[in-house]
């Protein structure tokens, strides 16, 4: 599996990082212990000898290796014994000399079994999601910051467009605080300035402190870089494509803006449907003002897709831009 080149390169390094932090902090413990009881060195020396003999041992075929074996073990044992045995006089617990990974599947090497770790292949998806973050204001983008006064008056449907929005602020809130791997995915759909943006970034905002991965990115940057890796037009070594399918949370913003093309369709049902198929949540901002637009322009392929396993949330009201610009006035 091809990786973004940028991305590998940070997940390795962190696991870098990681490693070396956790082998400084024990030897940051160990000499806190030995300044209390120098027997600690002789003890922990003896160990690391027994080790070594012991490597050495597997790897010869002599008759007498097995009597060996058990003697260098059981003299490696009473020295765990001594040492634990230091610990608990000095007041610390038995544990308080192992070595303490990030991850202890392994050891904050990236590998288990020759294969990679899954807390590489997160890191992977991380990195990734940030690159691909680069076009997004998420500082601003806010749940404190969207205010749903702006919007007033009555939904041709008879509702009030008010309730009808604070509906909308409490559901992407809630879906932001509960977020799970088993999320739903959303289609944000409505006319232009009604802060469909804003909420998504939010709700990405909240899902990347609570540790997953969140991609956002509009559809005409996504089409447009897939394109340029694709046919070579770009010295990036990444897989854009294969990246908005494994992170966590996608979110393709702008959704219709794109120039139409059997091609970029194709780009859009993989996507969709992959991520339908891993069960992986997207959100998916459009600024058509009816669902039954979507028919109208995309093939039945994805509008099937996006009305049989997408929450629909509708934005109603004015153009918030405007309104704001109004009141400075």
């Amino acid at each position: 599996m091809s990786y973004n080149k940028t991305a590998y390169e940070n997940a390795e390094r962190e696991l870098f990082r990681r490693k070396e932090k956790a082998e400084t902090s024990l030897t940051t413990r160990f000499e806190e212990v030995a300044a209390r009881s120098p027997e600690l060195v002789q003890i922990d020396g003896m160990m690391k000898s027994h080790i070594m003999n012991l490597t050495k041992l597997m790897f010869q075929n002599k008759d007498d290796v097995s009597a060996k074996l058990e003697k260098i073990k059981s003299e490696y044992e009473n020295g765990d014994r001594i040492k634990r045995k230091i610990l608990t006089e000095n007041g610390y617990p038995e544990n308080y000399l192992n070595i303490r990974y990030s991850c202890e599947k392994c050891s904050d090497t990236g590998f288990v079994g020759g294969l990679r770790c899954e807390c590489f292949l997160r890191l992977i998806s991380k990195f990734s999601a940030e690159e691909l973050n680069r076009s997004a204001n998420l500082p601003d983008c806010d749940f404190g910051h969207f205010s749903t006064s702006y919007y007033q008056g009555k939904h041709e449907s008879g509702m009030d467009i008010n309730t009808i929005m604070e509906n909308n602020f409490k559901t992407a809130v809630k879906y932001a605080n509960e977020f799970s791997e088993n999320s739903d995915s959303l289609l944000i759909y409505g006319k232009t300035g009604l802060g469909k943006t804003h909420i998504s970034l939010a709700i990405a905002k909240r899902v990347i402190e609570s540790g997953y991965s969140v991609a956002y990115t509009s559809i005409i940057n996504l089409l447009s870089e897939i394109n340029k890796e694709k046919f070579g037009r770009t010295e990036s070594s990444g897989d854009t494509e294969r990246d908005v399918i494994n992170v966590d949370l996608m979110i393709i913003d702008d959704l219709g803006s794109e120039h139409a093309s059997a091609y970029s369709e194709s780009i859009l049902y993989n996507i969709i449907n992959s991520r339908m198929n891993l069960k992986k949540p997207t959100i998916i901002n459009c600024n058509l003002d009816d669902f039954e637009d979507l028919r109208d322009r995309y093939n039945d392929r994805i509008v099937s897709r996006i009305a049989a396993y997408y929450k629909r949330m509708r934005f109603v009201g004015s153009d918030i831009r405007q309104i704001k610009r109004k009141l400075k006035e």
